[in-house]
């Protein structure tokens, strides 16, 4: 099949078929991704879990001090708070999704299947062209580029739940079967997908480019996007989100401020209490003594109104 209408089929999803509810779970779909050629991208985590399946091509998976083979056929699991990387000198020809389960909205079964996945051992299946997944993985991006319409709608979920739960299915056994051996997108998907990787990351330096190769897009490229979706600079949305972060962790934990800088990507105490000081006009251990308490948590920023 072309690779251009699974690359149209990856588009309807990312705006139509968003969140999953079945069989007492829901799945918030943060994307649906189609990736023709694939390279190395820098190490970093995820908060939620991804699968990626390799129609073409091969290549390495590395999740902590762990290396993986990925050949033609094979599903991988990337798991949530893992730092991990892909790595191909060819290009690998990529399927994948980015998924976490809405706890308050699923019965305490996903609760535990969700935890099973995260720990499994097996993150590395090698499947056949005949089997399930793929199958019903081509079978969604061909409905997906199809016009839509209620009915088209329905079944996109429906098929769409059916593949998140065979994913899942293939990392966490149950206990009856035999277990196995183991182009381009819209701004705002953009957008969404580099926001995560920033939220996610943020321990991290962060560079433009680093977040670029992570998106398969120029560095360029990436800076248009911010200014038309944020209406700002990249380097000025990381340092926002670096000192929202901080300032919730003041309010909400007793972290040294030490700590809390290092977690937010600060390189020293010394320029977080400037750059902190700065934003909020007023200084790290002030903050938290002024709003520690507080239920809500409002303050002047520049003669406008900030609540966390």
């Amino acid at each position: 099949m072309e690779w251009s209408i699974y690359t149209l089929g990856k588009a309807s999803l990312n705006r139509s078929t968003t969140y999953l509810s079945t069989n007492g779970a829901a799945f918030t779909i943060h994307y649906w991704g189609v990736m023709p050629k694939h390279y190395d991208i820098p190490a970093h985590q995820h908060s939620f879990f991804e699968i990626c399946y390799v129609i073409e091509g091969s290549g390495t998976y590395l999740e902590d001090t762990r290396a993986f083979r990925l050949e033609t056929g094979s599903l991988f699991l990337s798991r949530p708070e893992r730092t991990h990387r892909i790595a191909s000198q060819d290009g690998l020809f990529l399927l994948y999704v980015g998924f976490e389960l809405n706890e308050a909205d699923s019965v305490e079964e996903w609760h535990t299947l969700l935890e099973k996945a995260a720990a499994c051992d097996s993150i590395v299946v090698a499947l056949k062209q005949e089997s399930i997944v793929p199958r019903l993985w081509e079978s969604l991006l061909l409905q997906a580029a199809e016009s839509g319409g209620f009915l088209a709608g329905r079944i996109l979920h429906d098929l769409a739940a059916v593949l998140l739960l065979s994913l899942l299915r293939t990392f966490v056994p149950e206990d009856h079967r035999e277990e196995k051996p183991a182009q381009a997108q819209s701004a705002s998907a953009l957008f969404s997908q580099a926001k995560l990787f920033i939220r996610d990351n943020l321990s991290q330096p962060l560079r433009l480019s680093d977040t670029a190769a992570y998106l398969h897009i120029s560095g360029r490229h990436l800076s248009r996007i911010f200014a038309q979706e944020w209406g700002g600079s990249y380097s000025d949305y990381v340092q926002n989100e670096r000192l929202q972060t901080a300032a919730a962790l003041l309010k909400t934990t007793a972290l040294p401020i030490k700590t809390i800088a290092e977690t937010a990507g600060f390189s020293s105490v010394q320029y977080f209490t400037r750059a902190f000081t700065l934003k909020f006009r007023t200084a790290p251990g002030l903050f938290r003594t002024l709003y520690a308490d507080a239920k809500t948590l409002s303050f002047q920023v520049q003669d406008k109104i900030k609540t966390l």
